[in-house]
């Protein structure tokens, strides 16, 4: 069930199914007879009526901005370095070099595909990223670390970094550009 209000999904046990939590039923599956269907607009193998979209959104527990991720590879923790949620430029078009984002997330079922996209304020697609993930258990931890290189803005203002799960709207973080040229007396 999704809250839109703080756009949080709130999780459920799976169904008999196992590929769905309930009243999200396929009505190809066992003991789903009596279960309305929802969005079996697409197929999948192993499956007889798969969604384009996961069947439950994932959990984000955090998206980061900052200037690099970095991974131990000894014990695999996550380290994030430079934290940032503003850019300053003296001049425009301006082109930045590096902006990462740690995101974490949770009660994921199954395969999917996640966007990450960077957009002004018409919506005007700035960069994207599309990263394939699965949970092999809802209550996974999935950690990644996305990175875009030599972003190009060509105005000051408000963009946003949003994240997606198929089509649906995860979550947001705003990343204001400034204009640093000395104003005229």
């Amino acid at each position: 069930m999704v809250d839109a209000k703080a756009r949080l999904v709130v999780q459920q046990p799976l169904g008999p199914c196992d590929t769905h939590p309930p009243r999200q039923r396929c009505g190809a599956c066992p003991d789903d007879a009596s279960a309305p269907i929802v969005a079996t607009a697409g197929r999948e193998a192993g499956h007889p009526a798969a969604m384009t979209t996961p069947p439950a959104l994932p959990v984000p527990l955090a998206m980061v901005v900052c200037d690099a991720v970095w991974r131990d590879p000894a014990t695999g923790k996550h380290f994030i370095l430079g934290c940032f949620s503003a850019i300053g430029a003296h001049s425009f078009p301006t082109v930045h070099p590096s902006l990462s984002s740690y995101i974490a997330l949770t009660d994921g079922y199954g395969k999917m595909g996640l966007v990450l996209r960077l957009v002004d304020t018409h919506s005007h697609v700035v960069h994207e990223s599309r990263v394939d993930v699965e949970f092999a258990d809802p209550r996974t931890i999935l950690e990644i670390a996305l990175q875009f290189q030599n972003l190009s803005f060509t105005h000051p203002g408000e963009f946003r970094l949003q994240l997606f799960a198929g089509d649906s709207f995860i979550m947001e973080r705003r990343v204001m550009v400034h204009d640093l040229r000395p104003r005229p007396a």
